[in-house]
């Protein structure tokens, strides 16, 4: 079919100084199937994120239609997704101690975000993924981190 989008990807280049966060460029990618049964990416949006400490989280939340103050809803949501799946997250982060500093780090919800509650990858990249279905890129000069979803399944072979 031409023009299908199979997945949303969502890219995060981050700018980081030492002292915090200066902001995140965004970018929503289709990868779309067109008539030569070939895949062309295509770059869906593009936009510049206010640095307030809570970059990635209002680089998600507008990404996902909530808008770059709808950062607080992407906290709760993660909560949620923690508390839910909280066997699977404390077998991906290998402790029950680390799963409650990621809650600490998560449970911000007003004004600029002090360096205690930043975004930590890869383990905030697992919990936007799986709660969002999304493919998630992470790019910044220490390490590209690609995020799938843990819980969803794969798209089934299409036979031509």
């Amino acid at each position: 079919m031409s023009g299908l989008i199979y997945f949303r990807v969502i890219i995060i280049l981050l700018t980081l100084i030492s002292v915090g966060c200066k902001g995140a460029f965004i970018f929503e990618v289709g990868l779309l199937n067109t008539i030569f049964w070939t895949n062309a990416t295509v770059i869906i949006h593009m936009k510049d994120i206010q640095a307030n400490g809570n970059c990635e989280f209002r680089a998600i939340a507008d990404m996902l239609g909530f808008g770059e103050d709808g950062w607080p809803q992407v906290r709760c949501d993660l909560l949620t997704e923690m508390h839910v799946y909280a066997q699977l997250y404390e077998s991906v982060y290998g402790s029950a101690q680390h799963l409650e500093e990621i809650r600490h780090l998560l449970n911000h919800f007003e004004g600029g975000a002090s360096y205690d509650y930043w975004t930590v990858m890869p383990e905030i990249g697992y919990l936007i993924s799986s709660h969002y279905n999304i493919v998630l890129l992470l790019l910044s000069m220490h390490q590209p981190l690609t995020f799938l979803p843990l819980r969803t399944e794969p798209i089934p072979p299409v036979a031509c």
